[in-house]
């Protein structure tokens, strides 16, 4: 006698492996240098064709993990070098301050409001 699963609802998975999320996100990659756009975690959900959503419910499941916390490394890093290049820095600022509150702080040491990168403990220029 064999156990069926039982179907608990839902949105059947776009991905069905690791791997294959990952030839997806290698072509977001591709398309990125392609047509010269910032990468951001919006930008990577309508090039997969679903929601930012989705993507942090991906990232919830242990198969996905690691594959969706890279990406997500690499538009944070995006953002980080197009800042140091001077680019929409305002927009930029706005949102690692938002969007990455564990890794960047409104104020300094000595409580002065400037952008500081916890890792380093410097402002980010």
């Amino acid at each position: 006698m064999t156990k069926e699963k039982k179907d608990l609802g839902g949105r059947p998975l776009l991905f069905e492996s690791a791997e294959e999320l990952q030839k997806k996100i290698d072509e977001f990659y591709d398309w990125i240098k392609e047509n010269e756009k910032p990468m951001t975690l919006g930008r990577l959900a309508v090039f997969l064709n679903c929601t930012t959503n989705t993507i942090r419910n991906y990232q919830e499941n242990q198969q996905f993990f690691s594959t969706i916390e890279k990406v997500k490394q690499n538009i944070l890093a995006d953002k980080e070098e197009r800042l140091n290049e001077g680019k929409a820095t305002a927009g930029i600022i706005f949102d690692l301050c938002n969007n990455n509150k564990d890794l960047y702080s409104n104020k300094d040491r000595d409580g002065n409001d400037k952008i500081i990168n916890v890792y380093t403990n410097s402002p980010v220029k």
